[in-house]
Order: C-alpha cells, then structure tokens, then sequence
C-alpha cells in the first residue's frame, strides 16, 4: 500500500493519468484520462510526502494516514508557477485514506500467481478543499475525480479545454515574439512551430485525438501590442488592423468549422491571445479574414 500510495502521488506531481491502484478509475471521452492531467496542472503544489502510518487492516478494507507536505510546484527556469505562493511557509497536512480488495491479478512471483491487489477508494461525496491554500484532502479529491462517471465530468471538460487552449495560446504568443511579432507559419506546421514552447499534450483537444486548429488566415500577419489592451496586426508591417478580439486565431474545429461539443458551445482562441467559450449565434460575429482598418 505505501508504494501505491507514492506511486500515486508522483504522478499526482507529475500530472500523470494513473489507473490501475485507483479503485474504479475510468477511461474514456469525458473520463479522468482527459481531466485528470489538466486537473493536477491546475493544482498549483507538489505533495512531498514525510510519513506512511502501517496499514489498519480490516479484512478486505485497510485504512493508511499520509502526512504530506504542499510545496508551490517550480517552471522549467525554476521559478515558482503561482507567485502568489513564493512566501507561502511549509505545514504539514494529514490525510487518510482507505483502501479495498480489488481485481485478482497474475502475479508470477507468488508461489499462488493470483493475488487480489489493494487499491485506493475514491470517497464516495467530492471532499472538502480548503480553497485558500488547497488543503488536505487533496490526494482523496483526486482519487474521487478519477472514479466519477463520464456523464458527471461532462460540466469539467470545457474548462480542461479552455485551460489545454490556453496554455496552447501562451506558446503561440511565445513564438510571435521569438519571430518579430509575426504569425510565421501555416497551418500544416503549426505543430512544430509551437512544439518547443508547450508540452505535447496540448495540441490536444482533452478526452480525444483530435487537435486544435490554426486559421491559416493568419500566415504573415503581424502583431504589435499597443497597451491597454489593445492590439493591432499588420501584414508586413503596412496592413493595420483593430479586431483582434474577434478575430479567429486557434480553434475547436476544422476548416473554419467550429466543433460546439460543449452544450452548444465551441472553444476557441482569439488573435489576442484570450481563450473562451462561444454560442452558435456569438460564432457569427467572429472574424476568419483578417480586415483591414
């Protein structure tokens, strides 16, 4: 149980889907493979586990305590992700959590090759978070997200596509940048144009294989920040335009055909880099060709 419950929490850390020592874990469209990765990013500390008490074993139940520390998860320069978490001062946080007889497993290395392997019970109501400083019980309030049915994590996935898009955007506004405020790609290497800003998996619309699209309008134009939010692009440098905040820059979708999955909503992302959601009837005001002012 002590491994399960370390293997748990590195991939907890990590952001990693694990399955097979969560009781009930599901897979699927809507399932915790596409929530629970997105879920771990949103939580912004790394547990740090400091004891395991020995198991109390009650034929098949067993309940184990954890006491973990939460430190503020660290970017790939080694700053802090949350700023506002830089001073936050280390407390210990106890959590219990309860395990069961799961599926029967072969196991070779046993003189009787089938074992019945522990796995962690999700609880069966979503625990309390204390908000604040995202408290215990966090390790259970993972186990529980990775147990619910598709259907009750169908209000979830347009905020994991919403937060997959947006980190998507921070790569393409990276890129931008690096390539003096232009839009120097078309769509059929959009992918390896911002690969090396953000990790793989965001391409990814969550729960699918398919990806997020670029309007290959956009190839060629520029874009200058003039503060105050506003924007405006230029196609080399002489085009001047005012709508980036309708103008379509990556989408759910193909073709200039938005995907509305979410209740009859789409995700998408707009030329000045913000990510929402929109109706059918708000689709019709956005802008694919580019206008000039």
């Amino acid at each position: 149980m002590e491994v399960d419950i370390r293997r748990f929490v590195t991939n907890v850390n990590a952001g990693h889907f694990d399955q097979w020592n969560i009781s009930k874990a599901r897979n699927g469209y809507y399932g915790a493979q596409a929530l629970f990765p997105v879920l771990a990013e949103s939580n912004p500390f790394n547990f740090k586990i400091q004891s395991i008490s020995p198991a109390k074993i009650d034929g098949d139940s067993a309940t184990v305590t954890v006491v973990y520390q939460l430190e503020p998860k660290i970017d790939g320069e080694g700053k802090v992700k949350d700023e506002k978490l830089m001073n936050l001062p280390p407390r210990e946080w106890s959590e219990s959590l309860t395990f069961a007889r799961g599926q029967t497993y072969f196991n070779p290395q046993y003189i009787n090759p089938k074992i019945r392997a522990w796995e962690i019970v999700a609880p069966e109501k979503e625990p309390f978070i204390v908000t604040e400083r995202r408290g215990a019980p966090l390790l259970s309030h993972f186990a529980f997200v990775l147990a619910q049915k598709p259907i009750l994590n169908a209000e979830f996935v347009p905020h994991a596509s919403l937060a997959r898009l947006k980190e998507l955007s921070f790569g393409m506004q990276q890129f931008v940048q690096d390539h003096d405020d232009q839009f120097a790609l078309k769509a059929s290497y959009f992918y390896d144009a911002v690969s090396p800003y953000v990790e793989k998996t965001v391409f990814f619309v969550p729960g699918t294989y398919e990806t997020y699209a670029f309007n290959d309008r956009l190839t060629g134009q520029c874009l200058i920040d003039l503060g105050n939010g506003i924007v405006k692009m230029t196609e080399s440098g002489q085009v001047y335009l005012r709508n980036a905040g309708k103008t379509v820059l990556l989408y759910d979708g193909r073709n200039e055909e938005l995907n509305f999955r979410h209740d009859g909503k789409a995700v998408i992302c707009l030329a000045n880099f913000e990510v929402k959601l929109v109706t059918r009837e708000e689709a019709k005001d956005l802008i694919w060709i580019p206008q000039a002012r």
